[in-house]
C-alpha cells in the first residue's frame, strides 16, 4: 500500500513538473537567423530580410500578452517582409474577435507588407472567416497565387494540402500556382505541410517556407515527425531551391512544448 502510494505521488509530481517545464519552455521563444546566398536572376535585388513565424494557433487560450511578445520580437528584427506559412488561427472567429486579439498584428512594422498562406487550422474553423480575419488585421492572405513585390521578387502561396478534406476541392497545383510568375525573378514560396519538396526545386522556387509539425512540440512525438517529413524543422536545400520547416511559435493543444522550441526565423538572403 505505501509503496504504490509512494510510487503514485512521485509519478504525478513528476508528471506535473514536466508540464509545467513544458509550459514555461512554449513562453520561451527563440529567433533562429539563417543567413543564405541564392540566385537574383533578372532582378536587381541584392538583398533581402524576411521575418517568418508559423503556427501562431490563436485561441482564447494564446493570451494577447504571448502574441504580443511575438510580435515585438518580430519588430525588433526590422524586417523587409512578413511571411506566416499557415496556422495562424485555430478558432472560430467570432470568439477571437470577443478577446480581440487580433489587433496586436496590426502593430507589425515591414517595408512590404504581411503575407500569410493557409494551413489546415485555417479550414478546420471555417477558411472563409479565417481569411476574412486575418485580412480584416493586416494580413494578406495569399490563396494559391503570387504576388510581385517592389519589382524584383515575387511571393507565393498554396492553399494547404489538407484542403480537399475540408472543401472537397484540390488546391491549384503548383504550375497553376506560379503560372504568373516571370521566372527572371526569385519566388519565395509558402506552402504549410512540408511535404512533396522536390515541387519546389523542379520549379525553379528559391526559397520554400513550410510550418505545420511543431517539430513534435512533445516527446516523443519529434521521433514520428522526423520519420514523417524530409525535414521536422530546420533547413535543407535540394538543387538551387532553399527550405526552412518551423516549428512553430505557438502550441496546438495543450499550451506546452517538450523535446522542441518555439521559434521566430529571420532570414537574410544575399542575392548575388
Amino acid at each position: 500500500g505505501l509503496i504504490k502510494l509512494i510510487t503514485f505521488a512521485v509519478v504525478l509530481i513528476s508528471t506535473g513538473a514536466i508540464v509545467l517545464a513544458g509550459y514555461f519552455n512554449t513562453r520561451i521563444i527563440d529567433i533562429r537567423t539563417l543567413n543564405i546566398t541564392a540566385s537574383k536572376k533578372g532582378s536587381g535585388i541584392k538583398e533581402l530580410n524576411i521575418v517568418m513565424a508559423s503556427d501562431f494557433h490563436l485561441t482564447p487560450v494564446n493570451d494577447g500578452k504571448l502574441l504580443n511578445d511575438i510580435v515585438e520580437k518580430i519588430n525588433s528584427l526590422n524586417p523587409d517582409i512578413i511571411l506566416f506559412p499557415g496556422d495562424i488561427v485555430d478558432e472560430k472567429s467570432k470568439i477571437l474577435d470577443r478577446r480581440n486579439i487580433g489587433k496586436v498584428f496590426e502593430k507589425l512594422k515591414t517595408k512590404y507588407g504581411v503575407y500569410a498562406s493557409t494551413g489546415n487550422h485555417e479550414f478546420i474553423s471555417g477558411i472563409k472567416q479565417s481569411v476574412d480575419y486575418m485580412q480584416r488585421h493586416g494580413i494578406n492572405v495569399l490563396r494559391d497565387t503570387s504576388i510581385k513585390i517592389n519589382d524584383s521578387f515575387y511571393i507565393a502561396a498554396r492553399d494547404d494540402v489538407s484542403k480537399k478534406s475540408f472543401s472537397g476541392s484540390d488546391r491549384k497545383n503548383i504550375q497553376e500556382v506560379l503560372a504568373g510568375v516571370d521566372k527572371n525573378f526569385p519566388v519565395i514560396l509558402l506552402d504549410h505541410t512540408p511535404i512533396r519538396l522536390a515541387e519546389a526545386m523542379n520549379n525553379d522556387v528559391t526559397l520554400q517556407l513550410s510550418g505545420h509539425t511543431h517539430h513534435g512540440q512533445m516527446l516523443p512525438i519529434n521521433l514520428i515527425t522526423k520519420a514523417i517529413y524530409d525535414v521536422s524543422r530546420g533547413y535543407l536545400k535540394k538543387g538551387s531551391t532553399h527550405y526552412y520547416v518551423s516549428s512553430g511559435v505557438g502550441t496546438w493543444g495543450p499550451p506546452v512544448r517538450s523535446g522542441s522550441r518555439s521559434e521566430i526565423v529571420n532570414i537574410k538572403i544575399k542575392f548575388e
